[in-house]
């Protein structure tokens, strides 16, 4: 059976964080905070730089920093990504996601 991916979107502090943890407490789930990935990144790094200037980081650096935090074999949370189309397609693209029934 293909794992589950959640994707939770919304604005901060909506309660995204909060629901993910009662989703986990019902189920083994990988839960992958974008936002924390992101803060999480050393501040000489080329990311840390665009985002500390007040930019948001390309969708294409994104994927590949976002890839290498998923793992085929386990459900996963998505937390704050995909926030575009284009990186809602990527998912799908990847086969990481299916859409329909």
């Amino acid at each position: 059976m293909k794992p589950k991916m959640i994707l939770l979107m919304g604005g901060q502090g909506v309660g995204k964080g909060t629901f993910a943890r009662m989703l986990m407490e019902r189920g083994k789930y990988e839960y992958i905070e974008t936002g924390a990935i992101l803060r999480a990144l050393p501040p000489e790094s080329k990311l840390a730089g665009i985002i500390a200037r007040g930019e948001l980081v390309a969708d294409g650096d994104l994927f590949e920093l976002l890839a290498t935090h998923f793992n085929t074999d386990s459900d996963m949370i998505l937390d704050g990504f995909p926030r575009t189309v284009g990186q809602s397609k990527w998912i799908a693209e990847n086969g990481w996601i299916t859409f329909g029934v």
